[in-house]
């Protein structure tokens, strides 16, 4: 991994250390996550007795999903914080810290590879590819979810449409991929046929984000994301209090009666096998 990819990646570990128990309480609350946890297990066919590594298993929910069916089931990910908070939630499930490019686990070792939200926090995609080809079995499954851009994804539309207004972009944070490339369905289909899988399959998955209004927005900026909150944080206090005033304006008409909410989170769902 060159110098660039390394320091994105310490950068995402360092960074899902110190949100870990936000991002569990306010994504767990939301339903977010766990919603989309069937539909990447449909996607990868998993039933009883198969194994399957959940790959950024964060507070492990997907993984915790699949044991539910009765799956060997083993979830990975960078940060010793979401390690220690998934095994505590779950302990019938293994967690296992590593990262996506160097998957601790032995050749051919697993029926399934799942991964939900993983690919716009991974530092090198292709090396993704090739640790999930080099750990799936013959015929095994890949599954992914990953963000739609916006228009199209309201979450980040708020929320990066609002920073580029009233804030800068530029912050000096370590450049990483594009968040959304894999929502592209030429991208996946060249990515992925060239990292060796078939049947690549790609379709909409629509998701939900409902948080507690604005104090919920706040809690995601400040303190339940790693991207978002570097670019929110490094802005001046001047333009912090006018990047929540602008959300504030948005969220006015969209409230719940009990002040909740809801944003439309467009995403797709990846799916391919390995030969």
């Amino acid at each position: 991994m060159d110098a660039s990819a390394q320091a994105f990646q310490d950068f995402e570990r360092n960074g899902w250390n110190e949100v870990a128990e936000g991002y569990a309480r306010l994504i767990g609350e939301s339903g977010m996550t766990d919603a989309v946890a069937g539909a990447l297990l449909d996607g990868a066919d998993v039933r009883a007795g198969m194994s399957v590594v959940d790959v950024a298993s964060g507070p492990g929910w997907v993984a915790a999903a699949a044991a539910g069916r009765g799956a060997d089931a083993v979830g990975v990910d960078i940060a010793t914080a979401m390690v220690r908070l998934a095994a505590a939630s779950y302990p019938h499930v293994t967690f296992r810290e590593g990262a996506a490019e160097a998957l601790p686990l032995d050749d051919a070792s697993v029926d399934a590879v799942v991964s939900a939200w993983g690919m716009p926090h991974f530092a090198d995609h292709g090396a993704f590819l090739a640790e999930a080809q080099r750990v799936l079995r013959p015929g095994g499954r890949l599954a992914l979810s990953t963000w739609c851009p916006p228009p199209q994804n309201e979450v980040f539309g708020l929320l990066l449409g609002s920073i580029a207004a009233h804030g800068h972009l530029d912050v000096g944070l370590p450049p990483g991929p594009d968040m959304f490339r894999f929502a592209d369905g030429e991208v996946c289909a060249q990515e992925l046929g060239a990292a060796g899988f078939t049947e690549i399959d790609v379709s909409p998955l629509e998701v939900a984000l409902r948080v507690d209004g604005m104090d919920g927005i706040v809690t995601f900026l400040e303190s339940a994301a790693v991207r978002s909150r570097g670019l929110f944080t490094a802005q001046s206090a001047e333009e912090r209090a006018a990047i929540l005033t602008a959300i504030e304006a948005q969220l006015a008409s969209r409230a719940d009666t009990d002040g909740a909410v809801t944003l439309q989170a467009a995403a797709v769902r990846i799916v391919a096998r390995k030969p």
